[in-house]
């Protein structure tokens, strides 16, 4: 944890011998003190980001720059509504008002080579936390200060299914030690590797986001998204601190209890091939018991130029008429769209000139700066824009946040030729269902919702993590007694390819087999198996899919398992 007396000690240190410290070096080195002091088990949780610096000396000679040296500004980024949040969501886009984005340079690079990832294999990280401990991975602490768990490569008993079996029945090992499985990814596994969340945690705040699929393969990306939810994390951190109002809250606040600002969020993956990803952010913020409305963020990012792209990149731009002739016909389609849904949403039929918000809408690129990519039935094709609209902008903020899909046929002649290639096809209808807590893992199911009946002998289609090679276990649970109703018979699909929704996924079909008369609720429940490790490698199961050539990450069964609402 980052608290509130280590940071002060380093400034009153500093000002003793004279020099300014600027909160963003003493948040730096509050980090690196802090994770000094963790236990092994601990250290895992803490991320620097993309400005924390190599080592000790490093830090403290950043940390003693005069202030006026320092090329940090924490003014206020954003609003929750109105003009200020439009400004807020475009600037999260790349575009600012009356500017090229395509003009700007790329932050997360700093001049360095975008293509490298942070660090050299001589870099310290913190060692492996998967059981049995991997030798040989280097780490930031001491190895004569680490107190390592037993090591142990016995085989343990692997179940490839969930039975309900007598204690007394005997397990089976189901595992090929002739086959060599894939190499452990050496650095952090499961949760602490390139996906490890940003988390900022003091006395007085809390500020976590969990991190996408995409940032694996794209170090480049993982620069650029570390560091503008670093900025976002330090300006919301210096803002309660600074203000009047909330600093009587944090004094009579119990140290005990968890801190008065809460933010937290999951990047999600909305499109991934090759070329482009586009990301989705929905921050809960809170102070307090004051809970504020959801903050909606996008980010889009083309692979081969390695920047993120707006609408000005996207569409035909020969003159500001070109591109507000394009924005208008977007504009038209969703204050359709927004009228279909508000007519279903209160029950009563509305026009645009019945509803204030949609009667003053003013088309621009500021108000739909926050989009995402949706992915096309056609592998690697875009389907069209997914617009999104924080509470309080097309509605009041009480109605939630508004999306609109827009298909690519609306808009497609306006498309500037670097993109238009790139669209084309109908829609994935997919849904995507999250693992809680600090876990990433989620899957995407075709035509299964939350909440939807099951019934019948049915086949459910999707994909699950690229870690999940090993199997997994699908089962239908009741929720009033807990127990397992039925179990599906589940096939691993590695050589379709992937809903491009995420990357590293892997597709799967389930025949599952489900009797009732309905009406009961229950969860559908995916749960990957345990991997059993030999050597630093994975002893793969029979019928595993895992690829030797490509290192992973372990799962856990208890954290990355996904549960599903329904009924039977």
């Amino acid at each position: 944890m980052i608290e509130l007396n280590k940071i002060t000690t380093v400034k009153t240190t500093a000002a003793r011998i004279g020099h300014k410290v600027s909160d963003r070096a003493v948040f730096s080195v509050a980090i690196l003190v802090a994770s000094l002091s963790l236990t092994h088990a601990q250290a895992g949780y803490l991320t620097i980001g993309s400005q924390a610096l190599r080592d000790t000396t490093d830090i403290m000679q950043q940390a003693l720059v005069p202030s006026s040296d320092l090329p940090f500004d924490f003014g206020m980024t954003g609003s929750s509504s109105g003009q200020s949040l439009q400004t807020a969501q475009l600037a999260t886009n790349g575009e600012t008002a009356g500017e090229d984005p395509s003009s700007k340079a790329t932050p997360e690079t700093n001049g360095t080579n975008a293509d490298g990832i942070e660090g050299s294999s001589s870099e310290a990280m913190p060692s492996s936390l998967t059981n049995p401990v991997l030798p040989n991975v280097p780490s930031t602490i001491k190895q004569s200060d680490i107190v390592e768990p037993p090591v142990t490569t016995e085989q343990k008993e692997q179940i490839t299914t969930a039975p309900l079996v007598e204690k007394s029945t005997p397990a089976v090992k189901n595992t090929a030690p002739i086959r060599p499985g894939p190499a452990l990814r050496k650095g952090f596994s499961a949760l602490f590797t390139e996906q490890r969340p940003f988390l900022l945690y003091s006395q007085d705040a809390s500020i976590t986001y969990l991190m996408p699929n995409a940032l694996v393969d794209h170090p480049s990306l993982g620069r650029y998204l570390r560091g503008i939810l670093e900025e976002r994390a330090l300006t919301r951190w210096q803002e309660i601190r600074t203000n009047g109002v909330e600093i009587e809250g944090l004094k009579s606040s119990d140290s005990n209890e968890r801190p008065p600002l809460v933010i937290t969020g999951r990047v999600e993956d909305r499109f991934y091939s090759p070329a482009f990803s586009s990301l989705y952010l929905e921050e809960k913020y809170s102070i307090g018991d004051k809970k504020y409305p959801d903050r909606i963020l996008s980010f889009n990012f083309s692979h081969g130029d390695q920047k993120p792209f707006g609408l000005s990149d996207l569409f035909k731009s020969d003159g500001d008429k070109t591109l507000g002739a394009t924005i208008e016909l977007i504009a038209a389609y969703i204050q359709a769209d927004i009228v279909r849904q508000k007519t279903v949403k209160f029950g009563t039929p509305i026009t645009p000139d019945q509803d204030s918000w949609l009667k003053g809408l003013k088309p621009s690129v500021l108000l739909f700066g926050t989009f995402t990519l949706v992915p096309s039935r056609e592998t690697g094709k875009i389907a069209g824009l997914s617009f999104h609209f924080n509470p309080g902008l097309l509605g009041a903020e009480a109605d939630g946040s508004y999306n609109v899909f827009v298909p690519a046929s609306i808009f497609s002649p306006a498309l500037s030729p670097r993109f238009a290639d790139s669209f084309g096809g109908d829609a994935l209808t997919a849904s995507r269902h999250n693992a809680k807590g600090f876990s990433t893992a989620s899957v995407n199911i075709e035509r299964l919702k939350a909440n939807s009946e099951l019934g019948g002998n049915m086949l459910i289609e999707g994909e699950v993590p690229g870690n999940w090679c090993d199997g997994f276990h699908l089962t239908l649970n009741d929720v009033t007694s807990g127990q397992i109703v039925t179990e599906g018979l589940v096939q691993m699909l590695p050589e379709l390819p992937s809903y491009g929704l995420s990357g590293n996924m892997i597709r799967f079909r389930a025949e599952l087999s489900v009797s009732g008369a309905g009406g009961k609720d229950g969860k559908l429940v995916f749960e990957p198996f345990s991997v059993a490790v030999h050597e630093g490698r994975v002893a793969p199961r029979v019928g595993s899919v895992c690829q030797e050539d490509r290192s992973i990450s372990l799962p856990d069964p208890a954290r990355d398992m996904i549960s599903i609402p329904v009924t039977y």
